[in-house]
């Protein structure tokens, strides 16, 4: 397994309550490819560092997990496809 650590910025018009049950979705979802969650953090809503898509605030997540490599492409589809309060995300391998 390789380590990766992603992090995911919401729509700053999602309720807070409705970030948190998309990241428990996406945990879930790593989870279900069977990943192993090391790590996570919720920043809230904070100001992005240049516009994007006309918006200046997101909500903020991180999260560090272990993954088989194969198992990434669909986790990727996944959040691209089944998540429209995504503003960006980005997955990174990371050596540990």
């Amino acid at each position: 397994m390789n380590t990766y650590e992603s992090m995911i910025i919401y729509l700053p018009e999602l309720k807070e309550e409705e970030v948190k049950k998309q990241i428990k979705s996406f945990v879930e979802k790593v989870a279900s490819h069977k990943g192993i969650i090391k790590d996570q953090d919720f920043w809230g809503l904070k100001d992005l560092s240049y516009e994007t898509d006309k918006k200046t605030k997101g909500y903020y997540f991180v999260c560090k997990f272990e993954l088989e490599p194969y198992q990434i492409a669909p986790l990727e589809t996944w959040l691209k496809l089944e998540n429209d309060g995504i503003l960006r995300f980005m997955i990174s391998n990371i050596n540990e």
